[in-house]
């Protein structure tokens, strides 16, 4: 009886929440299993949606979305913590996602995590659309105590092989059909088109060193 209920629900996609066992009665609709950590539900089910034939997303009405770029040619600076205390601060008020773009961010190791999808795979559905990349959003990002991040690229070499007008590609679609009205570009100067994601920034943040080397390398960048 409840899975002839099921099959008379007015909706378009249905997915099944399971303890662990399915139904055979229901066995043509996708199902998520119901007791694992809440990002990894939500991206299962995001993952079904975006599969699922849709419509152009609506552009969202929202205050302008401000661009943050956090960089700086010295190494050593306690830049991505920065970064990510700034996020998370921000994140109590604002919606607010995180971007890093280093080419060896480490964060499997930092945070013990195992990630299915990573920033190139963002740039892969930009490629295929906007629909693509909005719907395929929730099952990338990952969350941080309150903020929400994408999970830098594994291997350096694809973080290196998307073209600067991706990356501004990417940014635009983000700044429309996403609900996020502060982005943060953690940069590095691997990524194409650097200086050109810096210009969009309203605000940069530069941490600096102090020491000879440090200053020698910064009057160079100036």
């Amino acid at each position: 009886a409840m899975c002839d209920e099921v099959r008379k629900l007015p909706v378009k996609r249905i997915i099944i929440l399971s303890e662990g066992e399915m139904l055979k009665e229901l066995s043509e609709y996708p199902f998520v299993y119901k007791y694992q950590a809440s990002d990894s539900l939500v991206s299962e089910v995001m993952n079904y949606y975006a599969e699922a034939p849709s419509a152009e997303p609506v552009p969202l009405l929202k205050k302008q979305v401000e661009l943050i770029g956090i960089y700086s040619p010295v190494k050593r600076t306690l830049r991505t913590s920065f970064a990510l205390t700034l996020g998370q601060l921000l994140a109590k008020e604002r919606h607010v996602l995180y971007i890093n773009l280093e080419s060896y961010a480490g964060f499997s190791s930092l945070l013990g995590r195992e990630y299915k999808a990573d920033i190139t795979d963002l740039i892969y559905f930009t490629r295929e659309g906007s629909s693509q990349l909005i719907y395929r959003l929730g099952s990338i990002v990952q969350n941080l105590y309150g903020l929400d991040y994408v999970p830098p690229a594994l291997c350096p070499e694809d973080l290196r092989s998307v073209a600067a007008e991706e990356w501004m590609e990417m940014l635009e679609y983000l700044e429309t059909y996403s609900a996020y009205d502060r982005i943060i570009l953690d940069l590095d100067e691997q990524v194409n088109g650097l200086y050109d994601l810096l210009r969009q920034c309203s605000r940069i943040y530069m941490p600096v060193r102090e020491d000879g080397m440090a200053l020698a390398k910064l009057e160079q960048f100036e």
